[in-house]
């Protein structure tokens, strides 16, 4: 979209996770496990200027207990997140920018979100505190051949 002598770009996303144990035994404690999330984001391009911002938020889960099973008390709260990213970026030539961000992962109480997705645990932070919130600071150079 044009806008003011700059470019904004707007993305938004649905998610729908959902897990299931067709004749899990009552040990198993759930039988089916569903949570929804979305994100919206946006990025303002002026010259070689470029400012982006995203959040996100993964909702609280729907359980089913096993047959013959029952969920303890409490069990489908606090197990959500809420996610934020700012960031800059300047276009130094055609393909190659520098940028810095800013992210932070806002977890419920009981809830235990990363931003793990590869990698050594202690480097990408897989093992976050239940209920903690990780934070993360970004610097690079982006080329695109």
């Amino acid at each position: 979209l044009p806008l003011g002598g700059g470019a904004l770009t707007v993305m938004g996303m649905f998610e729908q996770l959902r897990y299931g144990q067709e004749d899990a035994p009552a040990a198993a404690a759930f039988q089916d496990y569903s949570r929804m999330a979305w994100l919206v984001g946006a990025k303002f391009r002026t010259g070689d200027h470029e400012l982006r911002a995203r959040f996100s938020q993964a909702l609280g889960p729907d359980i089913t207990a096993a047959t013959g099973g029952t969920l303890a008390a409490g069990a489908e709260d606090d197990l959500g997140a809420q996610h934020y990213s700012v960031g800059y970026a300047y276009h130094i030539a055609r393909p190659a920018q520098v940028y810095a961000s800013f992210t932070q992962i806002i977890n419920e109480p009981r809830a235990q979100y990363s931003f793990g997705v590869a990698g050594p645990a202690n480097v990408v932070g897989t093992n976050v505190p239940v209920g903690s919130d990780p934070q993360a600071v970004g610097l690079g150079i982006r080329l695109a051949f």
